[in-house]
């Protein structure tokens, strides 16, 4: 059975988002997400900084891709690139 853009797109009742298109992403982004207002965002993986002691992480503004979902629910995972 094959689905439309707009069912594998539309936030739908699965965690992430099937249409992030990760080729518009940061080299160092490895998550995506919208918040409770409707901006997305890529994350990179939390580090620490030398002589510091807290853990910082980086956030830029990304596409929404057309989520039109639960923000709670949009948390996606960069895919594991082959090596």
């Amino acid at each position: 059975m094959a689905f439309s853009w707009a069912q594998r797109c539309s936030g739908g009742n699965t965690k992430g988002h099937q249409c992030v298109d990760w080729s518009k992403a940061p080299t160092h982004a490895h998550w995506w997400a919208v918040d409770a207002n409707g901006a997305a965002h890529w994350f990179a993986d939390p580090r620490l900084i030398a002589f510091d002691t807290s853990w910082r992480f980086e956030v830029m503004a990304a596409p929404d891709f057309g989520y039109i979902g639960d923000y709670t629910q949009s948390l996606t995972e960069r895919p594991s690139r082959a090596l």
